[in-house]
């Protein structure tokens, strides 16, 4: 939800898009693809495993809404008071985006996890929680999954910067079209 008045706060600021908004998680983002007229866009805009469920179904390009080291470091802000041991565990582009802002901040001591799927975060959450994790910081394959071994979690979300880009990559993609109709199909948040 915060995600979507994210992307409706930004592409209300501009004059040359139109956006459609759709929340869910990696299953639903797909299923709302699948039941929805692709023919009234000409892009989606998603993020991390919702934008690869999403590939797979879409007749029309997706774009993602890629995490830039400042949600990282948000996040991380945000329980930088808790004492509570935790990690940052997530899709590929979470795990880039925390390594990124460790290696530009010389930050050590920070574990990062890449978890792929559904799968993979169920055989990884409970390791991590016999390793003494107690706080995930992760996408919402680690928030579904995070209750079934007793984590509590921080959902990471992308900011304004992330959206901005990827409207900026879908209005320049297709700027020979004139006005880009854009279905922002994103991961609850």
């Amino acid at each position: 939800e915060g995600m979507r008045d994210v992307v409706r706060s930004v592409a209300a600021a501009r004059d040359d898009i139109e956006v459609t908004t759709l929340v869910g998680n990696m299953e639903r983002g797909a299923d709302l693809v699948r039941k929805c007229d692709q023919e009234l866009y000409d892009v989606i805009l998603s993020r991390g495993g919702t934008a690869d469920y999403i590939r797979e179904v879409a007749n029309i390009p997706v774009i993602e809404i890629e995490l830039t080291p400042y949600d990282i470091r948000n996040v991380l802000a945000a329980v930088s008071g808790r004492k509570q041991k935790f990690v940052v565990a997530g899709f590929p582009s979470i795990a880039e985006a925390a390594r990124s802002l460790c290696d530009i901040m010389d930050i050590d001591g920070i574990d990062i996890v890449t978890i792929r799927n559904d799968t993979d975060a169920r055989a990884t959450l409970p390791k991590l929680k016999a390793q003494g994790v107690e706080l995930l910081l992760c996408d919402m394959v680690g928030v579904e999954a995070a209750p079934a071994v007793g984590l509590e979690t921080v959902l990471i979300t992308s900011g304004v910067k992330g959206i901005e880009d990827a409207l900026n990559k879908a209005v320049s993609y297709f700027s020979s079209f004139g006005w880009a109709k854009l279905a922002a199909g994103i991961q609850n948040a």
